[in-house]
């Protein structure tokens, strides 16, 4: 096949090379491919590359073909290491175009590989036909999509057999074979719902075998893809497609080219490769000479041809004449009038044009020399060793990569030193051994990876694609194939299993719980830590859902986080809920969930990390318990200090009482007492007693220590009570008090004793700030405001010194203070009480004197 690649280009590769432009062999262009090197449709499409770009101008040299292995490395870690790869790679290469093959190279170069090709054209060849996501002006891209047209495949089957009465669609175990299944018979049943449509499920080869051996008459085979059976054994489509038709007992149809030729299909609808190298090309060489799209994505549908092959068509005994019009035949014989009408022809004109012959013989001398000299070029610039070998491993012919991966100089010093390849290149000669054996039973050796020993005596990583070429007799003649250096990707991959190694230490050791869940909710995989967590047995939490073992009042809540975070951006924030262990009790967790997806981005599942939070919880109820104890020591505290004020409030009704019960008195001595004027003076003792009553009902609550208490309250009326409390105290007694309160406010939510804590705090301190100053300065004002939709805001301005640059950063430390005797909790408790209101606290200094401290509550 490799040399065959190279044949190709020998006779077709020199069409066209006139008319290359010099401005164009600087180019440089990267051919993506989603999998291995030895897929048959990359051979095809990549010949068709090769030739159509170097036949539009383009140096072979600047032609990058990269192989990702997607299909056996499908985990997040092998991508970025490719994508690391592919940026050393590439460093100081600017590339020009990117195509890739097959829809996987594309998202990877959209996704982990975007900084290795950061911004310029993209041509998708062979991606799903139902992409239309990509939406980057900066990254136009050209979509050639991969196309079947299973209908038109199926109306082919009937047109050749009319008597079919079923089809049975084969395919194998993997996921891209199963996908390929869900398509097909989708498409037939959708096609014609009556028609009797059987897909084989996974099972291994050998049972496929049989199943195709032993089939009803009628029934037609639809064959789409093999890449591995339910043994777990892996296949070339192609490979499998030989062995499924020399057993079966009815005819084979397929929807690819690569399963034609000698592969057993007897034909089909397809899309031809090579044709679609030439139309990606066509449209490159557009982008090449600056055409480049406006539109960030432009489909380009796939023409699709009727192929068939002639001995497959005639071991069914179909007739030729019912295949559509302009159906390519494979494999049709040439006839003794083809032969010798050609000869009869050619005598002819030897006979009449001899001068014409002799010219035209010169000049396809001197085409074939430039093709000789395009294939030389091609032959020494390929990246990959091409090389060939006699049966006993001495090197015949070797081109400058295969030296420079071994490690000499020259080609030359490569095939007159290595005459014995099996002791001087194979590190393993057993595996060279097994290698031949391999040669000798398959003829073709597919991407076989083993290590070589370089000129210098060091080891590297080899793949290699080798085939046994033989005389008509079947004896072998010499090896020939291509060598490609992996060393890059061997470390890759061992940085993957590192990697993977040190991820299930680290999940088998955490401290915290691990739990993978299907999109069902039924919990498939879990750590050590959490099975202890919830105090299942293994059998018994494998049949549980996440819901099963969380209180229902959660069940709500979580939910909508599901369905309005994990589920639309990927993940979700911590957030805390309950479980319920086995034994009922229930007991707090904090998490956080993943959404998890496969390779084609469907949702399979969800991870999270849970922790348990009893321990934490535990300790914030004794920590708000002190903080609940300090406050209420630092609000009777405060209190005391306020007892001149607190006897004022007192005394005043307690005086107007005894006043009035005086006068009362007077008038029932007299002899004809004012009954009115006795009524008067009773209700102001009532009123005057009510006011003691409400003066010592407010200071009680105050020193009472109680629960926290949330509820709707009046801001207003908060600070207004407090204020008129303490409003006689000497510390306030030279202030002149402003209140600007905002008639328009909404209710608050919060606990009332509390609040009135930090208003009296803050009145206090700042009445402190201004003992010293002038009379005319002391000037304190409260205001109330709406700050924003959600939030009020309370501020106490005094006109003090305001608020040391030193001291400014410390001002809600605990224990901090500034003034003489002070404890340094007040601010402190006060900060403390907002933040649990949900609210936010600061001090700043006044524009012209003094300082503000203002505090925001949500309504």
């Amino acid at each position: 096949m490799t040399f065959l690649l190279a044949l190709l280009f020998l006779i077709f590769g020199s069409c066209g090379s006139s008319f290359a432009q010099s401005d164009l062999s600087s180019k440089k262009v990267l051919i993506l491919h989603s999998f291995g090197y030895a897929q048959p449709a990359y051979k095809i499409i990549d010949a068709s590359l090769q030739e159509s770009f170097v036949a539009n101008g383009l140096d072979f040299n600047n032609l990058y073909f990269e192989f990702l292995d997607l299909a056996r490395n499908p985990g997040p870690e092998y991508r970025h290491e490719m994508a690391d790869i592919f940026r050393r790679k590439f460093r100081g290469r600017k590339l020009d175009l990117v195509v890739t093959l097959h829809q996987e190279a594309l998202r990877f170069l959209l996704e982990e590989g975007r900084t290795v090709y950061p911004q310029g054209p993209i041509i998708s060849v062979l991606g799903d036909s139902t992409f239309s996501e990509h939406s980057d002006p900066e990254r136009p891209l050209i979509h050639l999509p991969f196309t079947v047209d299973v209908a038109a495949t199926a109306r082919e089957i009937f047109r050749l057999k009319p008597d079919t009465r079923k089809i049975l669609v084969i395919a194998g175990s993997s996921a891209l074979d199963r996908r390929f299944d869900h398509v097909v018979v989708t498409r037939l049943k959708a096609w014609k719902p009556e028609l009797d449509v059987e897909s084989i499920p996974p099972l291994p080869m050998e049972d496929i075998l049989r199943k195709v051996a032993g089939l009803p008459s009628g029934t037609a085979i639809l064959y789409t893809t093999i890449y591995a059976d339910s043994a777990g054994k892996t296949y070339m489509p192609a490979e499998a497609a030989r062995m499924i038709s020399a057993a079966a007992n009815a005819p084979l149809f397929g929807l690819f080219e690569t399963l034609l030729g000698d592969n057993g299909i007897v034909g089909g609808i397809i899309l031809d490769h090579r044709v679609e190298g030439q139309r990606a090309v066509q449209i490159a060489m557009d982008i090449l000479r600056g055409n480049v799209p406006v539109r960030p994505i432009t489909i380009v549908p796939a023409p699709l041809s009727p192929v068939f092959d002639l001995q497959q068509l005639a071991r069914w005994g179909f007739n030729e004449s019912a295949l559509p019009a302009g159906s390519f035949v494979l494999n049709r014989p040439k006839t003794l009038w083809t032969d010798y009408r050609e000869y009869v022809v050619a005598a002819v004109i030897l006979f009449l044009a001899q001068s014409l012959l002799i010219g035209t013989l010169i000049f396809q001398t001197l085409r074939r020399r430039k093709a000789e000299r395009k294939y030389r070029d091609i032959f020494d610039g390929s990246l990959e060793g091409i090389f060939e070998s006699s049966p006993e491993g001495r090197i015949l012919t070797a081109n400058p990569a295969f030296a420079r991966i071994l490690g000499y100089d020259t080609a030359e010093e490569a095939c007159a030193f290595i005459t014995d390849s099996a002791s001087q290149v194979w590190a393993d000669p057993e595996e060279r051994a097994q290698f031949v054996r391999m040669l000798e039973e398959q003829d073709v050796v597919l991407g076989f990876q083993c290590r070589f020993r370089r000129k210098d005596g060091s080891n590297i990583w080899v793949s290699l694609n080798t085939r046994r070429m033989t005389d008509p007799h079947s004896k072998t003649l010499f090896f020939s194939g291509f060598l490609e250096d992996i060393q890059e990707r061997k470390k890759a991959e061992e940085a993957v299993r590192e990697s993977e190694s040190k991820y299930r230490n680290l999940y088998d050791s955490m401290m915290d719980g691990y739990v993978l869940i299907g999109m069902d909710g039924r919990i498939l995989q879990y750590n050590e830590t959490y099975l202890g967590m919830t105090g299942y047995s293994e059998s018994e939490l494998q049949g549980l859902t996440y819901r099963d073992i969380t209180p229902e009042k959660w069940h709500k809540a979580e939910k909508e986080i599901l369905e309005q975070e994990v589920l639309l951006r990927g993940y979700s924030d911590v957030y805390e809920k309950e479980y319920r262990r086995k034994d009922g009790t229930v007991f707090p967790i904090e998490l956080r969930t993943f959404l998890l997806k496969n390779e084609l981005g469907s949702n399979i599942g969800m991870w999270a990390i849970v922790r348990d939070i009893s321990g934490r919880r535990q300790i914030e109820l004794e920590a708000r318990k002190l903080r609940e104890d300090l406050a209420h020591v630092t609000r009777v505290s405060t209190l005391g200090e306020l007892t001149s004020s607190l006897a004022h409030e007192i005394n005043q009704p307690l005086a107007a009482i005894l006043s009035n019960a005086q006068a009362a008195q007077r008038f029932l001595s007299q002899d004809n007492p004012d009954m009115k004027e006795i009524a008067e003076i009773l209700g102001d003792i009532i009123r005057d007693d009510n006011r003691a009553a409400e003066v010592i009902r407010k200071i009680r609550a105050l020193l009472k220590k109680e629960e926290t208490r949330f509820e709707e309250l009046s801001l207003n009326e908060v600070v207004e009570e407090i204020l008129n409390v303490i409003r006689n105290d000497t510390a306030l007694a030279a202030l002149t008090i402003e209140k600007a309160f905002d008639p328009s406010l909404p209710a608050v939510w919060g606990d009332k004793i509390q609040l009135q804590q930090v208003i009296l705090n803050l009145v206090i301190n700042a009445a402190e700030a201004m003992k010293d100053g002038s009379l005319d300065r002391r000037l304190l004002t409260v205001k109330t405001s709406k700050k924003d939709e959600r939030f009020a805001e309370v501020s106490v301005a005094d006109m003090g010194p305001g608020i040391d640059e030193r001291a400014a950063g410390r001002l809600f430390e605990p224990f901090y203070t500034t003034k003489h005797g002070g404890m340094g909790m007040g601010l402190a408790i006060s900060r403390h009480i907002v933040s649990s209101h949900k609210g936010e606290i600061r001090a700043v200094n006044n524009p012209d004197a003094g300082a503000t401290v203002s505090f925001t509550l949500p309504f």
